[in-house]
């Protein structure tokens, strides 16, 4: 498996997100790295990291959305998850803060 992350990540995001960019969305602004059907985002309200798992919707039109399984404050919990459920020792950026650091918007 490879790991993508977005282009130029720096450890800060600052696009906002909107009603047509939820966190369910398969293109969320504020995705940090995605590898296969796992992804890392920062959540709407920049609060703490979510690691989400990508679904098939049940609706006759097969959608695809992205679902939570995991909300972390901290690198070191988030590497444990990432590597369960990606196969990957690390795959996460290497500038990513050891704790999340809240950002006002």
């Amino acid at each position: 498996m490879t790991i993508e992350f977005e282009p130029g990540f720096t450890g800060a995001i600052v696009a906002p997100a909107t009603k047509r960019n939820r966190e369910s969305s398969d293109n969320y602004p504020l995705e940090i790295a995605r590898c296969g059907d796992v992804r890392l985002i920062e959540c709407r309200d920049r609060i703490q990291w979510i690691i989400q798992r990508r679904v098939k919707s049940k609706k006759v039109r097969a959608e695809v959305r992205w679902v939570a399984i995991g909300h972390f404050l901290t690198c070191r919990a988030l590497e444990s998850l990432w590597h369960a459920k990606t196969g990957l020792k690390s795959g996460l950026p290497p500038n990513l803060p050891a704790n999340f650091s809240p950002q006002r918007h």
